[in-house]
């Protein structure tokens, strides 16, 4: 980005040696989380220098061979595409952060995965007479995740290089820049997502420079999973020498953890910190001298990082109880780009079911999937129901197997819909099954806005997995599951457990505008199917709790049935917190915390459902 710092410049000239540059060169790449992507290109001539003289040539995962490019040219500047002298050029994924956005002077799509091999080239380069000015890589095979770079095991994957000051050019031999220490590599390696905020910004060939402080390890913003104990924490430092005082070193480190000061570090080995689930964490780090003062100019760095919550136990319930816009609740986390899937008010009802509440979510075409992770159940059944209506399949062209919206498992049970007979008609069959193409469907037709209820069920034991469509309001008040409308057997490949659910958008020609509402997950038929008890009036129970809300640890359970009633008390995630007989129209609720529950009560085959409130 073209930058002025004359002012700044005048200062820094009596402070700082410079050299002269004779080409242009790689000052910054990154290689974010999603499509967080960037190089920097640095122009450290006497001269301004009209880009269109150079191209960006690559190759996707290695190269074919070690002497071609698979893209030559693959970054082209337009004819009076100037870059001053003393200013960079940054080329960014056109849906990167908007703090690189506002760097960058060009965008392009296909930056590097971590493994693709990028050079800057001389213009007019084809694959048997380009001249390399510099390397990203190796023109070899592909190395796996990335290459190493400093030290760092496969540095240019999920990580941010920034080319040291001290470097004077360009380096044209692949990998010769990369170096085996954080002292021979021309590179300063840096965590994911980090060191935006000098993008558009570089000086090189600066014979003197300023100390350098990085937290190699662990990423900014990254998240841990849930369990995780200890987390490392790795330093780097440049022209800055650690030891104790009184040593002849430069001085020490002083760091801190949420404001807490630790230990001083008179050394660069790695620190344990220890984590707790559903925690966030800010490290802080800065290097002082012998009397415990930040050097100038002040040198330091502070990244956040997190633990996850532990996932969510079965049963779950899902009714997208969230407000209209992104669907973001806390059950939820989301992969790939694009459209969004939304919550949209209302919801569906299905005759026979308990009715719904909250809104519903909606989503069409390609974009981004919505993931529910729960606790992995490694045997046994893992059932999944919800309702869904498609309500426009005009602009899908994949009449062949149509696309796969819903998901239970890592893909291991898949639900489709495709138009049939075509996409003008108001008309859709149903896949299932655990493939990724052309699964077996419905011989029975659905209309657009119809409301359809499914069931899933897929048993890790035996690798079947089977499909409900619509099941009728007797069924529903069964305990155990009847027929099934279809199954399909994935024995051969199995899985050894199940943990999320899935939310897809497939492509435009193969996904068309659906709704879905009514999510349940469960380990039985009875967790994912509860009735609403309209079949028979006489039948309905009606139960009374009393005193709701209660701060006394207890409420009076009051039906118009005689018999024993079974309760069962959920939180407003799904989990259940307590199964019991009350005894004494008693129910005794004294272990649970303030807030709001849903209480199942179950007498002579009839149950009903009542919200509780624990003061």
């Amino acid at each position: 980005m073209k930058h002025f710092y004359s002012l700044i410049l005048t200062f820094l000239i009596s402070f700082l040696s410079f050299s002269q540059v004779s080409e242009l060169y790689f000052s910054k790449y990154g290689e974010g989380s999603s499509n967080h992507k960037f190089i920097e290109i640095y122009n450290g001539t006497n001269q301004d220098i009209d880009l269109s003289q150079y191209t960006i040539s690559s190759c996707s995962n290695g190269c074919d061979t070690t002497s071609e490019f698979d893209y030559p040219d693959n970054i082209t500047f337009e004819t009076g595409t100037i870059l001053a002298s003393g200013d960079v050029y940054v080329i960014a994924h056109p849906s990167s952060d908007a703090t690189i956005l506002a760097e960058a002077d060009q965008t392009f799509t296909y930056l590097s995965n971590g493994d693709d091999f990028f050079a800057l080239t001389l213009a007019g380069a084809t694959a048997n007479t380009y001249t390399i000015i510099d390397a990203l890589g190796d023109m070899g095979p592909d190395p796996g995740a990335g290459w190493d770079v400093a030290g760092v095991t496969d540095g240019t994957a999920n990580k941010t290089l920034t080319r040291k000051s001290t470097v004077c050019g360009p380096n044209a031999q692949p990998l010769n820049s990369f170096g085996t220490n954080t002292e021979d590599s021309e590179w300063i390696v840096t965590g994911q997502n980090t060191g935006w905020d000098t993008l558009g910004a570089y000086t090189g060939c600066v014979s003197n420079p300023d100390p350098t402080l990085n937290i190699t390890a662990p990423d900014n913003n990254s998240e841990f999973p849930s369990g995780t104990t200890s987390v490392t924490m790795s330093l780097s430092v440049l022209d800055f020498t650690i030891g104790a005082n009184g040593s002849g070193a430069d001085g020490h480190i002083h760091w801190s953890i949420n404001g807490q000061d630790q230990p001083m570090k008179y050394d660069l080995m790695d620190e344990e910190i220890s984590v707790s689930d559903g925690e966030t964490y800010v490290v802080y780090v800065e290097l002082v001298d012998d009397s415990h003062q930040p050097i100038t100019p002040a040198t330091n760095q502070t990244i956040t990082f997190s633990v996850a919550e532990p996932d969510p136990s079965l049963p779950i319930y899902e009714g997208f109880d969230y407000t209209t816009g992104t669907l973001s609740g806390p059950l939820w986390s989301y992969v790939n780009t694009g459209d969004q899937i939304n919550v949209e008010l209302g919801n569906l009802a299905y005759a026979g079911l308990e009715a719904s509440t909250g809104n519903h979510v909606a989503f069409s075409g390609s974009g981004q999937e919505a993931e529910l992770h729960f606790t992995p159940v490694e045997t046994g059944s893992v059932y999944a129901s919800f309702l869904f209506q498609v309500t426009d399949q005009s602009a899908m062209t994949d009449t062949t197997d149509g696309g796969y919206f819903a998901i239970l498992g890592n893909y291991d049970s898949r639900l489709w819909v495709r138009p049939n007979p075509d996409a003008s008609g108001t008309t859709f069959d149903i896949g299932f099954g655990y493939e990724s193409s052309t699964p077996q469907t419905t011989t029975e037709t659905f209309e657009i806005g119809e409301t359809i209820m499914i069931v899933v069920d897929y048993n890790i034991d035996t690798g079947m997995t089977s499909l409900w469509i619509n099941p009728t309001q007797s069924d529903l008040t069964l305990s155990t599951p009847p027929s099934p409308t279809l199954t399909s057997d994935d024995s051969a490949a199995g899985v050894s457990s199940i943990s999320k659910f899935i939310i897809r958008q497939d492509s435009t020609g193969e996904t068309p505008a659906i709704l879905i509402d009514e999510l349940r997950l469960g380990t039985t038929w009875d967790n994912v199917t509860p009735e609403s008890l309209s079949l028979n009036d006489s039948m309905i129970l009606e139960v009374m709790l009393h005193p709701n809300p209660t701060n006394s640890g207890f409420v009076s359970v009051k039906s118009n049935q005689m018999g024993a009633v079974q309760a069962q008390v959920f939180d407003l995630l799904g989990k259940k917190v307590i199964s019991t007989v009350v005894n004494n129209e008693r129910l005794d609720v004294s272990n649970l915390n303030a807030g709001v529950y849903i209480v199942k009560l179950t007498q002579n085959n009839s149950s009903n459902s009542k919200k509780l409130i624990i003061q």
